[in-house]
């Protein structure tokens, strides 16, 4: 339940052990109660293939992602530079342009 929820946060024990709940509750009517166990570990795995860091993580990316896009929409005449890629034993070059 904790790697659903996301280990980074004690929140996140709390998030994967309602969604389990969520899960073992509402999937009895929904889907076959004898399928349960296939059926919570597709949303184990897909929460864990998409975010490794859990729900938790996600939740965080999406809030970090808006504020980033609400910050360019407020300001948009300032650009930033691009990135460089080190290379050891080579001389820092840009990333082009995305």
């Amino acid at each position: 339940m904790s790697v659903v929820g996301g280990l980074a946060s004690p929140i996140g024990a709390f998030v994967g052990a309602l969604v389990f709940t969520f899960f073992d509750t509402f999937a009895a009517s929904v889907y076959d109660r004898d399928r349960f166990n296939t059926l919570i570990g597709l949303v184990f795995l897909v929460i864990v293939l998409a975010s490794p860091d859990g729900l938790t993580g996600a939740v965080e990316r999406l809030r970090n992602r808006q504020r980033r896009s609400a910050t360019a929409a407020a300001d948009p005449g300032e650009s930033k530079p691009a990135p460089t890629i080190q290379t050891p034993g080579r001389a820092a070059k840009p990333n082009p342009p995305a």
